[in-house]
């Protein structure tokens, strides 16, 4: 494995182990009741979130995706395109969230409207994120992070 790869495995599971906490803190912020501190702090771990998203994204695109050189897995091209398409929706389902969060401000009845959305779009990060390993798991991949 050259020196870039390594790297980019690295920055990989990096992001991956910032998403897990990230979506741990953003799980905790959402069970607090709203009110102005919640919510900045809810729109600050969304921001971050889609910060770290799109750098899993360009590692996935320059063809290093899953822990794995795609060149050497050919026959999973279509796995992999799947899987990719899948998390830029999760990204621009949360980019969406986030706008709709700002532009509703703190008023309660519409922030547990939009709890509920972050919850739901937490489930399709973890299901995709599930079938990542699932593939990882057909290729022989050792599970690096969480």
């Amino acid at each position: 494995m050259c020196a870039s790869t390594i790297d980019k495995t690295q920055l990989l599971n990096d992001c991956r182990t910032l998403e897990y906490i990230l979506l741990g803190d953003l799980r905790d912020v959402l069970e607090e009741t709203p009110d102005d501190s919640n919510l900045n702090w809810t729109i600050a771990i969304i921001d971050t979130l889609l910060t770290t998203l799109p750098r899993e994204l360009d590692l996935a695109e320059s063809g290093q995706y899953l822990h794995l050189n795609q060149r050497e897995h050919e026959s999973h091209q279509g796995e992999f395109d799947s899987l990719l398409s899948e998390k830029h929706k999760v990204y621009l389902k949360l980019r969406q969230l986030r706008s709709e969060l700002v532009a509703r401000g703190a008023v309660e009845t519409k922030i547990n409207r939009l709890k509920y959305d972050l919850h739901q779009w937490m489930k399709q990060l973890i299901h995709h994120h599930r079938n990542e390993r699932h593939l990882e798991s057909q290729l022989g991949v050792p599970r690096r992070y969480a």
